[in-house]
Formats: structure tokens, C-alpha cells, sequence
């Protein structure tokens, strides 16, 4: 059983806005984190459909596809200067002299994610869930699609695999509107900054279930 820490949903208000891709949580309407997401001019007016993505549940268990290693828990400890970024964006809500901040991204068979954060060793739940994001996700080749912020931000990453490291490089992020993608990303410096600082990283192995 993982040491967790729930957090009230009045203070959760504070979080939504860590990151672009949202805020997590499945209680009623009136208590859960409204996430905003801000439209930017995209790089070339690019609306297309998201339906091009293998689902993952076509991908996970067949012999010899990369896609099944995916599915477990896999962790990233962050240095001092992003650990004390995170723990400000969680005032009020963490100790401000928390030593350690790791993130935790878990994938499902059933093509669901969710990421997580563990301040000294306890995971922040809201509502029973991890506090940071989640959704469903998809993968083709070397490119890992996550959808999050209920569904209104789809965020494109190239991954691989080396031994128990899972090393992850935003390409493309998108708002959703409806069943197409919309202002879509592709110059890394116009993506979200603190979504390319708590996932693009290199992850390592930490259980192969993603429970919590």
C-alpha cells in the first residue's frame, strides 16, 4: 500500500493551472478543478483528427511490440530546482521543507495514464486519485499520444526504451475540440513549459502495475 496524502477540494483549487495538461480528480462537478486551457496561434493552422493513433489495448500483449513494456509504474526524481518548483506549486498543500519530489506516470492495459506526485514519500490524492493528470493514451510506433485535462489537451511524445528506463520528448501538443486536434505545438519552445518540465525526462521502472 503506497503512503498517500488526500488533500481537501477547496485546497485543490490552488493546483489547477500546474501544468497545462490539468488537473485530476473524478468527485462531483461542483468540487473538481475547472482547467482553462489558453489558445495560442498554432504553427500552421493545423486542425486533423485524433482518430489516427493505434489504440493501445490493439498493441498491448502481442508478441514482440515495445507497446506492452509501457504498461506499469515509472518514476523521476527531480533536482533541487525543479523539486523546489513543484513544492511552490503545491503551497498550502506540502511541507515547504520536503526534501525529495518524484513524479510518477502509470500505465494501464486498459490504454488509461495517470501521473502523480510524491512529496517525501507520499503520493497527493484528490478524491481518491492522483493529484497532477490522466486520461487515455495511444500509441503508434515510436510516437505516445496522452490525452488529459478531461480530454481537452492531447500531448504527443517520441519514447524509448532502454533496460528499465523510459525516456520521453514532447513533439506536438494540441487542444482537443471535439474529435479533431486544434492549435497544435510543434516548436518546442512555444509548448508548455512546465508540462516539458515534469514529463520530458527519462523514467525509470518502479512496479509493473500502475496502481495506487
Amino acid at each position: 500500500m503506497l503512503p498517500t496524502r488526500a488533500t481537501s477540494s477547496a485546497a485543490t483549487t490552488a493546483l489547477c493551472g500546474l501544468m497545462m495538461v490539468g488537473c485530476s480528480g473524478d468527485g462531483p462537478a461542483s468540487d473538481q478543478p475547472q482547467v482553462t486551457a489558453q489558445a495560442s496561434r498554432s504553427d500552421a493552422n493545423e486542425t486533423s483528427a485524433i482518430s489516427d493513433m493505434t489504440p493501445v489495448d490493439e498493441l498491448v500483449g502481442v508478441p514482440g511490440d515495445p507497446a506492452a513494456n509501457l504498461i506499469g509504474a515509472w518514476d523521476y526524481k527531480y533536482g533541487s530546482a525543479d523539486a523546489r518548483r513543484l513544492i511552490a506549486n503545491f503551497q498550502g498543500l506540502v511541507d515547504p521543507d520536503t526534501k525529495e519530489v518524484v513524479a510518477r506516470l502509470g500505465f494501464m492495459k486498459e490504454h488509461k495514464w495517470w501521473l502523480g506526485f510524491f512529496f517525501d514519500g507520499d503520493l497527493i490524492l484528490v478524491h481518491g486519485v492522483p493529484e497532477g493528470d490522466g486520461g487515455t493514451f495511444a500509441v503508434h510506433g515510436n510516437q505516445l499520444a496522452t490525452s488529459g485535462a478531461h480530454d481537452t489537451v492531447l500531448v504527443t511524445y517520441r519514447w524509448t526504451l532502454q533496460g528499465n528506463k523510459l525516456s520521453l520528448t514532447a513533439i506536438e501538443e494540441c487542444l482537443i475540440a471535439g474529435a479533431a486536434k486544434t492549435d497544435c505545438k510543434r516548436q518546442r519552445s512555444r509548448m508548455d513549459p512546465l508540462m516539458r518540465m515534469i514529463t520530458e525526462n527519462t523514467f525509470v521502472r518502479s512496479a509493473d502495475q500502475a496502481t495506487y
